[in-house]
């Protein structure tokens, strides 16, 4: 007969006995189960979040890819003056190719194989008020001359008419832009194609702006009945380049002009997007409004009064995994935008 004693160690044997070996290896297996399901579970959520984040990243660029690339189509050929007829080319040797093509408010390159690129022509960088012009002389008073220089290619508009012409001298200490014949087809200023200046004066001489209390001038056969402003004309340049991080991506820059065509090399080139793979446009003419064109088919620039673009982009490495930029099949995640923008500055488009 067992004492009391003896039933209390036993007692507190049985209480500090553990696990048998099969129970610790049921316990261990079912532990690796419920790890191994949350692990999936984290990873996949984390697939999932990666894909989602690379998705949004994509439809972020291609937003904002179109939204500049829509303003800038869209006011190609404009400037704060008169929008509908084509500029009056005043410089004198020019290459009449680029300032035709100038007049057209745009032109674009096939890119065959490769992406498309699209220049857009426009006069939007003002600030300079012509203040005075009575006749229609070489010489134009203005606001300023901060950033103007001998050489530069102006244009001076007003509602009624464009003209496009090589400053030739900053004369005196006032503030005055000089436009002479050494330079310009015509020594005055002329609101018909230069071609037709007899020596320093021409028979269509324009005026800008009369001064308060004065009168135009004989020989303003065209006179401007409005404020009156000096332009720039520039190029915005639309296209596809690698960004020195292994991938393709959208920018956009900003060239001036010469009397030959654009400046060699761009005043400001902003990168818009990343991972752009593929860019191409196709043009609407009015001579055959049912139909888009490449750019090397197009007979006439000036009949185009819309561009279809299409923008194809894939997922690029950022903060991603590589597993992050991959959708189903394993295949890239890739997004094609395609849209089409009028030209607001097309006479007859709106």
């Amino acid at each position: 007969m067992k004492t009391n004693d003896q039933v209390a160690v036993m007692n507190r044997l049985r209480m500090q006995s553990g696990f048998t070996l099969i129970e610790l290896m049921i316990a261990m297996v079912l532990g690796l189960l419920v790890v191994a399901a949350a692990g999936a579970i984290f990873l996949s959520s984390q697939r999932v979040y990666g894909m989602t984040e690379t998705s949004g990243r994509i439809q972020e660029n291609q937003r904002a890819s179109y939204e500049l690339m829509a303003r800038d189509i869209r006011e190609a050929g404009g400037s704060p003056c008169n929008t509908l007829n084509p500029p009056v080319i005043m410089l004198k040797d020019s290459t009449a190719s680029f300032w035709d093509l100038y007049r057209n408010g745009l032109g674009g390159t096939e890119g065959g194989a490769n992406p498309d690129s699209i220049d857009l022509y426009s006069g939007n960088d003002a600030g300079i008020q012509i203040v005075e012009h009575d006749n229609p002389s070489a010489v134009l008073a203005v606001s300023s001359v901060d950033g103007v220089k001998d050489g530069d290619v102006l244009m001076a508009c007003n509602v009624d008419v464009s003209i496009v012409f090589g400053v030739t001298a900053i004369p005196g200490s006032g503030k005055f832009l000089q436009h002479n014949s050494t330079s310009n087809y015509c020594q005055e200023f002329q609101y018909k194609k230069p071609e037709i200046c007899k020596g320093a004066s021409g028979a269509f001489g324009y005026c800008f702006k009369k001064a308060a209390g004065k009168n135009f001038g004989p020989g303003c056969t065209g006179q401007g009945k409005g404020p009156a402003i000096v332009v720039r004309p520039s190029a915005i340049r639309w296209e596809v380049k690698a960004n020195g991080r292994g991938s393709n991506s959208l920018y956009r820059s900003v060239y001036g002009t010469t009397k030959d065509g654009l400046s060699a090399t761009a005043s400001s080139t902003a990168e818009v997007a990343e991972g752009v793979s593929d860019l191409q446009f196709k043009y609407q003419s009015r001579a055959d409004p049912t139909k888009f064109e490449n750019a090397d088919v197009v007979a006439d620039w000036g009949n185009v009064m819309a561009v279809q673009m299409v923008v194809k982009m894939v997922g690029v490495r950022g903060a991603q995994s590589t597993t992050d930029l991959k959708g189903t099949g394993g295949a890239a995640l890739e997004r094609t935008l395609t849209n089409t923008i009028a030209l607001r500055n097309k006479q007859g488009v709106l």
